[in-house]
């Protein structure tokens, strides 16, 4: 007997629209044919490694032979596409305005669902196409034919930044066993790279945790616990001289040295560079207890205590004041290039735009402790508060906006990160709920664990999220499709990590 058809198998050009968002992520997007003209993608391509040529040299055995040694990677190429639109009556068609600007493309792809919905009506993935520009001429076709009556058809290719999917992610729990109190802080490995250096890892697959100690019956020190296999397997590893009552604060990593903030020590270990593991820990005094960190380079580390700023040019060295905020109370640390930027009580934004050389308070966007601060470029900040709400700001904290989605205001949030200028990821807790908040466009729209999106899938209920992370070093698709929790079970008593990821086939 024949195989019977199976009509939904395979994806097709008739399950495929595009949502247009001239001025690029963040800005209001338009779909196919009903916010603006109807408009078909030709082609598309998506940079791997750049050309590849061989190396060779004369073979030492055999005269007018060669032999080959090594191959040579030049760098990639830019994204491109080259899409066409359908004039439509009503007004002018925007292309026509010869737009300067960049803008992002949504492929989205469904079969039942309403498709126009940008976050709940794509099925499998939604293809992202990240910071274009219009190249060249825009090409308008035949404009008129005495014996035709065809459509008015504008044509042009555009080169972009980037062009990547964004997949449904299935939260699963991970190392139960291994997490016995809550979960502090979370953070990906830094070395991508091939299985010919070592372990291979994308940007996903090394994992390092660090839970609180517990200060009960039975004592117990506060613990890492890492993964080098994307999850699939945990161990613990024992940080020598922590003790059972120094609470850690944060776990990040340097360079190839993962480090662990408690108190006012800074515990330290050296990553194999094969494997990932950890090895032999160390130690140093710090001149405060510090709260949060940022790496910025691994000769170039800076921390927040509650009152000051510091940086450390090596992670084995304690580092130096160089701030001490204001007399404001502060609680992170964050930045990009050569921005600098710590948040903390009564709405406190603290920024230095010359690595530290000299700091400004930002306008307050509420009065309201801020426990989470992410940024984008040097204009696009993030910041997020006790209140519930998440702020924004375009122009350096001049001016603030409050970004609607479905419980914004009630809770508060504890972490916000941005995997690439569309994907954005929001921890809220409310009532001892966690909830996950995500956005795929920059900003643009918002939804949540509970919101019916196919991009968060199988959350589960559980008291508290301390901390979000995802592979920050990775390329878009990597760091688009893999997030990592850490927080509280519900009661409080356990902790809890999830971990999520795309179905790749």
């Amino acid at each position: 007997m024949a195989n019977p058809l199976d009509a939904n198998e395979l994806l097709k050009q008739g399950n495929t629209r595009t949502f247009y968002q001239p001025g690029g992520p963040g800005t209001p997007s338009y779909f196919f044919g009903l916010d603006t003209e109807y408009h078909f993608l030709d082609s598309a391509t998506i940079p791997t490694n750049g050309p590849i040529d061989p190396i060779f040299i004369p073979d030492p055995r055999q005269p007018g032979r060669y032999k080959l040694v090594g191959r040579k990677t030049s760098a990639p190429a830019l994204p491109q596409i080259k899409i066409q639109f359908m004039e439509q009556w009503g007004g002018i068609p925007r292309i026509l305005m010869a737009p300067k600007c960049e803008f992002n493309l949504y492929e989205v792809h469904g079969r039942c669902s309403d498709i126009s919905d940008f976050n709940r009506g794509w099925e499998g993935y939604m293809m992202v196409y990240s910071g274009f520009k219009f190249n060249d001429t825009v090409d308008m076709g035949t404009r008129s034919n005495p014996t035709s009556d065809d459509m008015l058809v504008d044509s042009a290719n555009a080169i972009g930044i980037a062009a990547y999917p964004i997949g449904s992610l299935g939260f699963g729990e991970e190392a139960a066993t291994n997490v016995v109190v809550e979960v502090i802080d979370v953070v990906y490995g830094t070395n991508v790279q091939c299985a010919n250096c070592g372990n291979a890892n994308d940007g996903s697959q090394f994992i390092y945790v660090v839970t609180r100690a517990n200060v009960g019956s039975p004592a117990a020190p506060g613990q890492v616990i890492y993964s080098l296999d994307g999850g699939v397997t945990w161990t613990n590893s024992i940080v020598t001289g922590i003790g059972n009552t120094n609470q850690p604060t944060l776990i990040d990593i340097a360079g190839n040295v993962l480090f662990v903030v408690a108190g006012s020590a800074l515990f330290y270990t050296v990553l194999d560079d094969f494997t990932g593991a950890p090895t032999t820990w160390q130690t140093i005094t710090m001149p405060a207890a510090m709260l949060d960190a940022y790496v910025q380079s691994p000769t170039s580390i800076w921390y927040v205590s509650s009152t000051s700023i510091y940086k450390a040019i090596d992670i084995t060295i304690a580092p130096s004041l160089i701030d001490n905020s204001a007399g404001a109370t502060l609680a992170r640390i964050t930045g990009v290039n050569d921005l600098i930027v710590a948040t903390g009580a009564t709405g406190t934004v603290r920024y230095s735009l010359s690595n530290g050389q000299g700091w400004l308070n930002a306008t307050a966007p509420a009065s309201t402790t801020l426990n989470a601060v992410a940024v984008v470029d040097e204009y696009v900040w993030y910041v997020g508060g006790a209140n519930g709400n998440v702020y924004k700001t375009t122009n350096r904290g001049a001016s603030w906006t409050a970004q609607a989605f479905q419980a914004s205001g009630t809770g508060a949030i504890t972490d916000i990160q941005i995997a690439t200028r569309e994907v954005i990821w929001i921890a809220q807790n409310i009532s001892s709920v966690a909830h996950l908040v995500t956005t795929l466009d920059g900003g643009n729209t918002w939804i949540s664990d509970n919101g019916g999106s196919p991009r968060i899938l199988n959350f589960p209920t559980f008291q508290q999220i301390s901390r979000l992370a995802i592979p920050k070093y990775a390329d878009p698709a990597i760091a688009a499709n893999y997030v990592t929790i850490g927080g509280l079970a519900t009661g409080g008593a356990d902790g809890i990590l999830l971990t999520a990821g795309p179905t790749i086939k």
